[in-house]
């Protein structure tokens, strides 16, 4: 019975450490499946203050995440940013200086938010919205292009005259500028 005993034991064995290896790997890479990397889907863009509305893109390197729900994560994630720049808050751009995504644990899409363009009457010269990423949570990482400068545009025009010099005689009393 002992010499039975001792060849299935081998046996057993000689399978375990066979695939031992693959296991251990197996498990180690299924923890890290629901990370993903995020960043913004451009590093600068340009906007005409007009058009009104700006739409940030922030993607996902983990849109088939769904699938990975089977590992057992069943964490939410997040990612933080921060809005600066040379435009104004409440000036050149709706009120808004920081804001957070959430990702569902089974939600692997890229996440969208938007920034009201405030279209005033000044002439000025362009300004920049600079929107950092930080603070991934849930194992996520944050990718290269986690910043983005959007250049707004002016789209009022300048005060200019007609031509470059006038001339008026003193005694005329007056001179039309057009």
């Amino acid at each position: 019975m002992n010499a039975y005993m001792d060849i299935i034991n081998q046996y057993f064995f000689s399978i375990i450490n066979k695939y031992r290896i693959s296991v251990l790997l197996a498990l180690l890479f299924s923890s890290f499946t629901n990370a993903a990397v995020l960043e913004f889907d451009k590093a600068t863009d340009y906007i005409d203050e007009g058009r009104g509305v700006y739409v940030f893109t922030v993607t996902s390197s983990d849109s088939d995440i769904e699938s990975n729900s089977s590992t057992g994560s069943n964490s939410s994630r997040s990612v933080s940013y921060t809005i600066a720049g040379s435009a104004i808050a409440g000036s050149d751009y709706s009120v808004m200086t920081s804001g957070i995504l959430n990702w569902d644990p089974s939600d692997g899409e890229d996440k969208t938010f938007t920034i009201t363009l405030i279209d005033d009457a000044l002439v000025e010269s362009d300004e920049t919205i600079v929107v950092t990423l930080n603070n991934p949570t849930g194992g996520d990482t944050l990718g290269p292009i986690n910043q983005i400068v959007v250049t707004v545009g002016d789209n009022e025009d300048p005060l200019q005259f007609s031509a470059a010099s006038y001339s008026v005689d003193e005694a005329a009393g007056s001179i039309l500028l057009s």
